[in-house]
């Protein structure tokens, strides 16, 4: 059946159009926890992938979406928060300022969860050296959410950008000791970066990247700041077995004959 629009109905056309956006929603991601439930923007398509470990280990990547206050429901955009445009996260070189404090962290003011419950998707973009985006270059992982809660009296820096410092994924070795898997993510220039604070009483949410593996293990953040460690729960996911045998061995090796340990790779590779 085919429909003429006469000129009468031309008035009409804005609420013709929201109508017929409303038949047909955006499909969108929910994530639904005891305490959290997420929209997210983005859908995982079929061929979603998991990220890859890169070398001996790979550089720590977890994109920021949400700082703001405590809440039990969230819409989360497709991209992360701003890298360096100003936001109401940004404080500039507020860390200079010598009448700003720095929350001092331990247990029991700051709380890390990995909520495997919010399964989520996140899409990666490539882009060529001129920093434009490489047509078609999409891809899309698999993620869970990882929410900080400052329960401290001071700001906590979390970024410089929009993915987190300070941050990296262990899992035990042989021994049974807890050991990075991950290097902290590190910037050649800090050009038109803006640091990036959870507020006392505010919360963040964030994304982690599932690993392409063949072995499933106990996993968990450490927080690394100003000196002391804050570390989130215990939650299972797959690693890479072959890589992490690789980078024992390379790490004994090191303290072994007192070698420096590999430099870390500064970005994820496609």
């Amino acid at each position: 059946m085919k429909y003429t629009i006469t000129a009468a109905c031309w008035p009409l056309l804005p609420l013709i159009l929201v109508v017929t956006a409303c038949q047909q929603p955006a499909p969108v991601t929910i994530g639904k926890s005891d305490s959290l439930t997420i929209i997210d923007s983005t859908t995982l398509p079929e061929d979603a992938e998991y990220h890859r470990f890169h070398e001996w280990r790979t550089t720590a990547y977890y994109p920021i979406y949400y700082i703001g206050q405590v809440t039990d429901s969230l819409f989360l955009g497709r991209e992360p928060i701003p890298r360096s445009t100003y936001s109401e996260h940004d404080t500039g070189s507020v860390l200079d300022r010598a009448d700003i404090k720095i929350a001092v962290i331990d247990s029991t003011n700051v709380k890390i969860v990995v909520d495997t419950l919010l399964a989520l998707p996140h899409a990666y973009r490539y882009y060529d050296k001129y920093a434009k985006e490489v047509s078609d270059s999409t891809q899309y992982y698999e993620s869970f959410a990882v929410l900080i809660y400052n329960y401290a009296k001071a700001p906590l820096y979390v970024a410089s950008f929009s993915e987190l410092r300070h941050t990296v994924r262990q899992t035990k070795d042989s021994l049974g000791n807890w050991v990075d898997i991950e290097n902290q993510i590190s910037y050649w220039c800090g050009t038109g970066s803006q640091a990036k604070f959870i507020q006392p009483g505010q919360m963040l949410v964030a994304k982690a990247l599932r690993k392409k593996g063949n072995l499933k293990v106990e996993c968990r953040l450490r927080f690394h700041y100003y000196g002391n460690d804050v570390y989130s729960n215990i939650y299972l996911d797959y690693i890479d077995n072959a890589k992490i045998r690789e980078w024992q061995q390379i790490r004994e090796s090191a303290k072994k004959y007192d070698l420096p340990m590999p430099p870390p790779i500064q970005r994820p590779e496609r």
